[in-house]
């Protein structure tokens, strides 16, 4: 005899298989290009239209030579990919089939079947699209129409300057990249970078399915986790995507595997009602804290996780979600020292000192930042090199669920920060709308891992509009829009999200000290309050006298050439391995970047002297890469040794030191310590 947990389990997996996925093969073609004639192509999704072309030798290698300048044509143009598909007679007879897209990459209109179902226009949002009345017996057709990011960036700028220009207009000539990407809610970085290349990217990066709704579907379930006296509170939400035939009566429970002998668990019956907007219910957890253990930080304790089960029953429809969660509390410690303010992070009471790097996205191709071989490589290298913190930085993307579940499971603690990085951003009402979709869905997405410590508004915006970096430091409008969006929006969703986590407005800021002067109009440099990042290419790398006595360093670094080995199955000639060559200038994207780097290395070593040009280029890679490690060593190391004390004025107490970067995107002169 079956129990009733038996048989949800049975329909469950029966369930299961009923959803269609349509990754995999898929057929592209681009209807207007620098020859003016169509070109047609095998595609794949997850994908992107630089991969495809490539993988179809439409295009030469992305990476290679100059490569990146060569195929910037691709970007410019207006790409179709259609997927043809047939349903069974499950997701025909459903009272509501929903097509959602994981991923896509950025601007397109979907049609199926020849019926417009919908428009994307923000690569970090999923998209859910109600296709019930537009599916057929025979075969279907599925086609997504992408419009250039370039152009549409480039329109949207031309609409703004009527009002008035947001800067950056253009990166740095030395950047080869383009224009406008602050406009646009995709990578930042895929517009170019100091350390990366300009590929502005289209396509169905993430994967794609069709799901039948007989009453009800899980589309999230989120858990806000608190530790109160001798009990850990978990607050199970569900998310659902309902038909909308009638009201539904739902019974959800919950289930935690602590171990083979022991689960607790709780359940209760709620209704479902067709005209709510928000479809979501809450269910509750209370465990002992004896009974679990907690998840620590890499090096200070184990990163026990749990698994959750989630189940929901109708009288004809059953759904599981399970998902894995971790015990832990988390604060960020603010508090009063001789002169500002501590910053620092305490893991269920612990104070934690933070080291570790920046993590730039794994891939300049979205569809390629989740490979699994390349997302364990980067993290276990952090995790053996003792690293117990990244910061996953604002200007490429919210990361895959592989690299948070990876890091949840190595004690890597994340300081994640939302993409906007390094620019001045609109407050148009389309935009705005835009981001609190992408704040609540990131957040409802992310907020389970316990990895996940720190939610930060953006990279280094507060610090350009108070240093004038684009000339907008005396203009009220472009403070008011930096309060719009990163206070009034992102910081106010946010709070209501996750209650479970600090949140600071910018990084590098003064944090909590912020507050007191409304989050702008002083200098978030500060040695005193928050976080810094700082960089110095003038003096001598490897005297710790020259470093500020920070409360936190989240960027510092220094640049270094990738191994040769790396770099020559990229150069067309063996000339172009020459640091003053015309390819190596090309490569180098931080201004004024190879004299920068060989005054560093003068101080401390003698520069190469050969007449022999490759050996010259060796030289300069071995002596870039030991100049590189030493100066983070110090600089580290400098860090580590403020930590404990405060000297005369009340500087010191450091509790973080994230170097820049981990890791590269290409073969080029970068920060990073893992090449590409």
């Amino acid at each position: 005899m079956r129990t009733f947990f038996q048989f949800i389990i049975i329909v469950f997996l029966v369930n299961n298989t009923l959803s269609l996925t349509l990754d995999g093969s898929w057929i592209g073609k681009i209807t207007t290009n620098k020859h003016e004639q169509e070109i047609t192509f095998s595609a794949t999704v997850p994908g992107g239209i630089y991969t495809d072309l490539n993988k179809a030798h439409i295009i030469p290698n992305n990476l290679n030579e100059n490569n990146d300048v060569i195929n910037r044509w691709v970007g410019n143009q207006s790409v179709i990919y259609t997927k043809r598909f047939y349903v069974n007679n499950t997701l025909l007879n459903a009272p509501k089939v929903v097509l959602i897209f994981h991923g896509v990459d950025t601007f397109a209109t979907i049609l199926l079947n020849g019926h417009e179902i919908g428009e994307t226009s923000n690569m970090f949002l999923r998209y859910t699209f109600d296709v019930t009345k537009y599916l057929e017996k025979e075969e279907n057709l599925l086609e997504i129409f992408f419009s250039s990011p370039v152009k549409i960036a480039e329109i949207l700028h031309n609409k703004q300057a009527l009002k008035y220009v947001i800067p950056p207009i253009c990166t740095p000539d030395s950047y080869n990249g383009e224009c406008h990407v602050n406009y646009i809610r995709k990578m930042q970085a895929s517009f170019s970078w100091d350390w990366g290349p300009a590929f502005p990217s289209m396509g169905i990066w993430k994967s794609v399915e069709i799901i039948p709704i007989n009453e009800i579907y899980i589309m999230d379930v989120t858990t806000d986790i608190h530790k109160k006296e001798n009990f850990w509170n978990i607050i199970i939400t569900l998310f659902f995507e309902v038909t909308s035939q009638r009201n539904i009566t739902c019974h959800i429970s919950s289930v935690l595997n602590i171990n083979d002998q022991l689960n607790i668990h709780n359940s209760s019956n709620v209704n479902l009602y067709t005209n709510d907007k928000d479809t979501k219910r809450t269910i509750l957890l209370k465990i002992p804290t004896n009974l679990v253990n907690e998840w620590w930080p890499n090096g200070y304790g184990n990163q026990t996780l749990y698994s959750l089960t989630v189940t929901t029953a109708t009288s004809t429809d059953v759904k599981q979600k399970i998902i894995h969660i971790g015990f832990r509390t988390v604060e960020l410690i603010q508090k009063p020292l001789k002169t500002g303010l501590s910053f620092y992070f305490q893991i269920n009471n612990v104070p934690i000192f933070a080291k570790g790097s920046n993590f730039i996205p794994a891939s300049v191709f979205p569809e390629l930042t989740a490979k699994t071989d390349t997302i364990k490589h980067l993290l276990r290298s952090a995790k053996e090199a003792n690293m117990n913190m990244l910061r996953v930085w604002g200007g490429g993307l919210y990361e895959s669920e592989l690299f948070y579940n990876i890091a949840d499971e190595y004690g890597i603690m994340i300081w994640q920060d939302f993409m906007f990085a390094c620019a001045m951003y609109p407050t148009t009402e389309e935009f705005l709308e835009s981001t609190k979709k992408e704040v609540i869905q990131n957040v409802q997405r992310l907020k389970n891992h316990p990895s996940i410590v720190l939610w930060a508004g953006n990279n280094e915006n507060e610090a350009a509009l108070y240093g004038n970096w684009y000339g907008t430091g005396t203009e009220q409008i472009y403070k008011t829009d930096y309060i719009k969006l990163y206070v009034d929006l992102i910081k106010k969703e946010v709070e209501q999200l996750d209650s479970t986590r600090p949140f600071v407005v910018s990084s590098p800021s003064n944090g909590l000290y912020t507050e007191k002067y409304n989050y702008i109009g002083k200098d978030p440099y500060l040695k005193t309050f928050g976080d810094v990042h700082y960089y110095n290419y003038f003096n001598n790398g490897w005297d710790m006298h020259q470093y500020p006595r920070v409360r936190f360093s989240s960027e510092y670094g220094f640049q270094s050439l990738p191994s040769i080995y790396t770099m020559l199955p990229i150069v067309s000639t063996i000339t172009d391995l020459d640091i003053h060559s015309d390819f190596f200038k090309h490569r180098q994207h931080l201004p004024l970047g190879t004299e920068y780097l060989i005054n560093l290395i003068s101080k401390n070593l003698k520069l190469p002297d050969t007449q022999n040009t490759l050996k010259r280029f060796e030289d300069y890679i071995y002596l870039s890469q030991i100049n590189q490690a030493v100066s983070v060593k110090i600089q580290t190391e400098f860090y580590r040794q403020s930590k404990s004390d405060l000297n005369e004025i009340g500087e010191g107490m450091t509790m973080g030191a994230l170097y820049w970067q981990l890791n590269d995107v290409w073969q080029a002169p970068s920060w990073s310590s893992i090449g590409k």
